[in-house]
């Protein structure tokens, strides 16, 4: 799947979600427009971390992809729940066990695996995989999103994938397209001593529960580069969301950047090829 077609794809899931006078909001455009069923899905985690709790797991043996050669993909059995992920990295990567930097990338949109291929290819291999990095990138189990649910099953995921070799520092960076990148904010919100920084593009945090959260990501003792990328093409809520959210990290002392990218939509096509993406990563690993 192209990044065109991950347009499309985008496109057809924010017609459902369009105001009555026709106004078209991109997938979860505006955190005060987010239907009901949304909001009551992600209800559970948007008032408290749920409690720390041991895991049942297990690893299905690893398939290679057919296109992608330091790609395998993976099912981890977590309590009953079956979720689908990819891991890339580079074959002598893989058989170290030494630490090595990880970015976990939540897929966009409906969080399938047809776009977590797209956004490895366009985004991932070139900006991670090739530089050296491992990269994790789950599929939503039974259409759950990892904001809806679905992040509670992140810490057993890691540690499970992360077992044999431990994350550069003891903790991972994490991205996220779109639904990716609201994601991105409610792992931070909710495990943030496992998290190094945060790349969206674009993404926002979306609940109160989220936002509070931001206070501390500019502790003395506990900084958390993030950086957000949105189009100036974008649904206006995508564009709020960013940066209020980026003013909210600011005020927290946080290392905060925010770019509106001039003639660019929802899926920032200027950014396939990973060389910008790349730099913010190599970036973060310096000030983590």
């Amino acid at each position: 799947m192209r990044l065109a077609a991950i347009v499309a794809v985008l496109a057809l899931t924010a017609a459902a979600c369009n105001n009555s006078d026709g106004a078209q909001r991109a997938v979860v455009a505006d955190p005060d427009a987010v239907n009901s069923t949304t909001t009551q899905a992600a209800s559970a985690v948007e008032t408290s971390v749920p409690a720390a709790q041991a895991a049942l797991i297990d690893i299905s043996d690893g398939i290679q992809d057919e296109t992608r050669p330091d790609v395998v993909w993976y099912t981890a059995t977590i309590d009953g729940i079956e979720v689908e992920y990819a891991v890339g990295q580079q074959a002598d990567i893989a058989a170290s066990d030494e630490e090595r930097p990880v970015l976990l990338a939540f897929p966009a949109g409906p969080q399938t695996r047809a776009i977590a291929e797209s956004l490895l290819d366009n985004y991932w291999i070139p900006a991670a995989v090739d530089k050296g990095w491992t990269v994790i990138t789950p599929v939503a189990p039974g259409g759950r999103l990892f904001f809806q649910g679905s992040e509670e099953l992140i810490p057993p995921l890691l540690d499970a994938v992360l077992a044999d070799a431990p994350p550069e520092g003891g903790r991972v960076h994490v991205a996220g397209v779109s639904n990716g990148g609201i994601s991105s904010f409610r792992a931070l919100a909710l495990y943030p001593e496992r998290i190094a920084s945060v790349l969206v593009l674009p993404g926002f945090a979306r609940s109160e529960f989220d936002l509070l959260a931001l206070d501390t990501v500019g502790a003395d003792d506990f900084g958390v580069p993030v950086t957000l990328w949105v189009g100036a093409n974008d649904g206006q809520g995508w564009i709020d969301g960013a940066n209020s959210t980026a003013d909210r990290l600011a005020a927290s002392g946080a290392i905060v950047s925010v770019n509106v990218v001039p003639d660019e939509g929802h899926i920032i096509a200027g950014l396939t090829g990973g060389v910008e993406i790349s730099e913010v990563l190599e970036a973060a690993r310096q000030t983590s």
